[in-house]
């Protein structure tokens, strides 16, 4: 029996210690390498709220359960350790994000973001011959090569956008759009060659 009172209480001091450090320990902004992606997360009564840098717009997560906190729309984060942590979307994308430094964060202030007015028209990869029509829209694009399906590209960050799929179109400082398939076999570059479809 002493044993097991043992057990209990130092159970329920592991947790309490746990419960008061976890919050303090994921405040703070957060990178995702792979798209150059920069969050601020700070803490709130129920979970955290999210915020991407290169963007104005508050996300809110509540805990589910564990190591887990979800939107009203089903996408969610899973916080790892006090180091890493993913973002999955209801559509089964992840991003994976690394606790930055307090003193690097200057170091990764976005660049300012392409406006989805300018990348609207026709674009043409001339090595391959492929059409791309782009058609802006609030918060990305759509998008069609060829007589393909038209698909809708998030804003990932300051100059790429990505589908539900994972495939990316990303405008290069040279002024092509350069697209790449999720498993990274198809790569164009087009060039803008008119404002009109």
């Amino acid at each position: 029996m002493k044993i097991l009172t043992t057990l209990i209480f130092s159970l329920s001091l592991g947790l309490m210690a746990s419960a008061a450090t976890a919050p303090h320990a994921i405040n703070g902004y957060w990178k995702n390498d792979k798209f150059q992606v920069v969050i601020e997360l700070q803490v709130t009564d129920y979970g955290f709220k999210t915020m991407r840098t290169d963007r104005d717009r508050w996300y809110h997560y509540d805990w589910s359960f564990e190591n887990v906190y979800s939107d009203q729309d089903g996408n969610r984060y899973i916080v790892y350790d006090e180091q890493t942590l993913v973002w999955e979307a209801n559509d089964g994308r992840r991003l994976q994000f690394r606790k930055l430094e307090q003193r690097g964060i200057g170091d990764y202030r976005p660049e300012p973001a392409v406006a989805t007015t300018a990348l609207g028209g026709h674009w043409t990869d001339f090595h391959y011959d492929a059409q791309l029509r782009v058609i802006p829209e609030r918060g990305g694009f759509k998008a069609r090569i060829w007589n393909g399906a038209w698909r809708f590209y998030d804003r990932l960050d300051h100059n790429t956008f990505q589908d539900r799929y994972g495939n990316t179109f990303t405008l290069q400082q040279n002024g092509k759009l350069k697209y790449q398939d999720s498993r990274s076999r198809r790569v164009y570059f087009f060039e803008h060659t008119s404002d009109r479809l």
